[in-house]
C-alpha cells in the first residue's frame, strides 16, 4: 500500500523523478517467475514505471522467503544500487544481491524496450552493470526490530533516503501512525474522502 501511495503521488507529473515498485515485482510473481519483458511492461507501464526523462531513483521493496524485508534503491546520480537492510545476515546477503542483479537487468531491458517510446533514449547504457553497495552504518535496530518498518521509512521519496546520512534510529510508533494516516486518507483509497471529512469534523 505504501508503494501504491507513492506511485499515485507522481501520476500528475509528465516526467516523474522517481518510481516506487510494488513488492511482487521482484519476488512473488514477476521477475523471479520469469515473465518476459513484454509481459512485465504490460503490467507495470505506465502506472508504476511511467516513462520519464528525469528519473533520479527507483525504490523496490523486497520480502524474502523468511518474511524479512529489505529495500533496493537504484540511484541514477551515482550509478549505484543501494542494498538497505535492517539485518544484513551474512548467510543471506549473496542471495539477496543476486536477486537485485536480476531485477536491475530486467528493469534495464524494460526501460530500453519499445514500450518506453522516445523516453528509452534516456536510459543509461551501462545501467545493467551498476554496482551494489551496502551501507554498513545502518541500522542498529535499537529502536525497531521490524524490517518492514525500516523499509517503509526508506520508501519515503521526499528526502528520507540519503545514502550519506542513513540513520540507525527509527521512531517506530510515529512512523506507523503517520503511515496509517497517509494510507487511509490517500487518493487511491476508496474511503479517503470519508476519512478526510471525519478528520475535519
Amino acid at each position: 500500500m505504501v508503494a501504491m501511495r507513492n506511485a499515485c503521488s507522481i501520476q500528475h507529473l509528465k516526467h516523474p523523478y522517481f518510481w516506487c515498485l510494488p513488492p511482487n515485482f521482484a519476488v512473488s510473481d514477476d521477475v523471479s517467475k520469469g515473465l518476459s519483458v513484454v509481459e512485465l511492461n504490460e503490467i507495470y507501464v505506465p502506472f508504476w514505471l511511467k516513462p520519464t526523462r528525469f528519473l533520479n531513483r527507483i525504490f523496490i521493496p523486497i520480502e524474502d522467503i523468511f518474511m524479512h524485508w529489505y529495500c533496493m534503491v537504484v540511484e541514477f546520480g551515482e550509478k549505484t544500487i543501494y542494498h538497505l537492510d535492517s539485518f544484513p545476515d551474512v548467510n543471506m546477503v549473496s542471495d539477496r544481491e543476486q536477486l537485485m542483479e536480476r531485477v536491475l537487468e530486467m528493469l534495464y531491458a524494460m526501460m530500453f524496450s519499445p514500450a518506453f517510446g522516445p523516453m528509452r533514449q534516456y536510459t543509461p547504457e551501462d545501467m545493467g552493470r551498476w554496482p551494489i553497495r551496502r551501507e554498513n552504518e545502518i541500522p542498529n535496530c535499537n529502536t525497531s526490530d521490524s524490517s518492514a518498518a525500516w523499509v517503509i521509512q526508506w520508501l519515503h521519496p521526499e528526502g528520507s533516503f540519503n545514502p550519506y546520512e542513513i540513520s540507525g534510529v527509527l521512531e517506530d510508533s510515529t512512523l506507523r501512525g503517520r503511515t496509517a494516516v497517509s494510507l487511509a486518507g490517500g487518493p487511491f483509497n476508496a474511503i479517503g474522502d470519508l476519512v478526510r471529512m471525519w478528520a475535519a469534523q
